[in-house]
């Protein structure tokens, strides 16, 4: 009896603290707590445990397991570490650890992993979310994150980013972006982006960028970008691009690019370069160059060039092949053929042409099924009907013409203008030293 009495006299004095209701929400929680800690039934302020209550308002604390039921109220000094889950949602100044709601999660900041069945919306978002709709960051997103319809980050984006329509961001993206139809990012990318239809990116690219129909890279490129129709390049390019249809540069295009149809660059071109029909560049085209018709540089077209029908630009090196001509505003040096004729002020090197080559100087060989006229000439030119008005070399052809020579005519007519006057015209050959 004593011994009963004893632990009766214990358990009474223990009671008081077992059974605690929060002074702050009297009669709105009952809390089987013992220093804030255990089991709260209600709108408790305050919590560290399992805390059931149908709907939150102005919540402080709570560390644990925080379970709601309806649209939770004004909470915004609501700090939630733990597990928060709601048939609604949760709604909190900060939520750290796993959030999850049937229709929204809402916070400040959101770190961990969550779920909703709508939407996220928060300032920074990290960590690892997934939601029905769409998710919104006002500052940063962080992490994985997916949603069935979009995304929108205001601040920079970092990680894996997924929707089923389209990602909007206004700050930088490090990571990669996949969006069903179209991605915008404001800021620089680095790492990949890739839309079911179109992509938009204004300050950057180090990476990789794929959309099938259109894609915009602003402030330069490093990487790979590709677009099913059409491409737009601000600023210098880098690395390989291509379009299905045609793509346009306003700076430097450096690398392997690709066009169906046809590519034009304010700036320099070097590397490989395809274009389906044509490609012109304001500035230098150096390296592998092929067109379907034709390609035009306004300084200098240089390396190993190939068109279906014609090619021009002010200064012509390497070896040139067109189907129709080659012209040059200054000059072409290398080895040219072209299936119908060859100009430039001056030729060095070996030009061949189905027609013809005209010329004020040459520097080398020049040959057209036809006819070749040339102002100076130092080398050999050979066609039916050779004009010069000054040669050091050979002419060989049908009919060879010059005012002065130093070297050899060989044809079946050959005059030379300066020789004494039964010299000027003979037959089969004649020279002059």
């Amino acid at each position: 009896m004593k011994a009963a009495a004893v632990f009766l006299t214990l358990l009474l004095a223990l009671v008081p603290l077992a059974w605690e209701v929060d002074p702050a929400l009297a009669g709105q929680s009952l809390d089987l707590t013992v220093a804030r800690t255990g089991v709260s039934l209600g709108n408790s302020a305050h919590c560290n445990g399992l805390r059931l209550n149908w709907s939150d308002s102005h919540v402080r604390s709570v560390r644990g397991l925080n379970l709601t039921f309806w649209k939770p109220e004004r909470n915004s000094r609501f700090e939630m570490d733990g597990i928060a889950l709601g048939l609604y949602g949760p709604r909190a100044d900060h939520i750290y650890g796993i959030s999850a709601g049937i229709v929204s999660v809402e916070a400040r900041d959101v770190a961990g992993i969550g779920v909703a069945g709508l939407g996220f919306s928060a300032a920074r978002l990290a960590g690892v979310h997934v939601a029905g709709l769409g998710m919104s960051a006002e500052h940063q997103l962080a992490g994985i994150h997916v949603a069935g319809l979009g995304v929108s980050s205001e601040g920079t984006t970092i990680g894996i980013v997924a929707a089923g329509l389209g990602i909007s961001a206004e700050d930088d993206l490090d990571g990669v972006a996949i969006a069903g139809l179209g991605t915008s990012i404001e800021g620089r990318v680095r790492g990949v982006v890739a839309a079911g239809l179109g992509a938009s990116i204004e300050s950057g690219l180090e990476g990789i960028a794929v959309a099938p129909l259109g894609l915009s890279v602003g402030g330069g490129s490093r990487g790979v970008v590709a677009a099913g129709l059409g491409l737009s390049l601000e600023g210098d390019a880098r690395g390989v691009h291509a379009a299905g249809l045609g793509f346009g540069s306003s700076g430097d295009i450096f690398g392997i690019n690709a066009a169906g149809l046809g590519m034009g660059v304010d700036g320099n071109m070097v590397g490989i370069n395809f274009a389906g029909v044509g490609m012109g560049v304001d500035g230098d085209l150096v390296g592998l160059n092929v067109a379907g018709l034709g390609m035009g540089a306004d300084t200098q077209l240089a390396g190993i060039s190939v068109a279906g029908l014609g090619m021009g630009s002010d200064e012509i090196v390497g070896i040139q092949l067109a189907g129709a001509g080659i012209g040059a505003g200054d000059q072409i040096r290398g080895l040219s053929a072209a299936g119908l004729g060859i100009g430039a002020p001056r030729i060095q090197g070996l030009a061949v042409a189905g027609l013809g080559v005209v010329a004020l100087r040459l520097n080398g060989v020049a040959a057209g099924a036809a006819h070749v006229r040339i102002e100076r000439a130092e080398g050999a030119v050979a066609s039916l009907y050779n004009r010069t008005d000054e040669t050091r070399g050979l002419m060989i052809g049908l009919i060879n013409w010059t005012e002065h020579l130093q070297g050899v005519q060989i044809g079946l007519v050959n005059f030379v203008g300066e020789n004494p006057v039964g010299a000027q015209l003979l037959p089969i050959i004649n020279a002059r030293f």
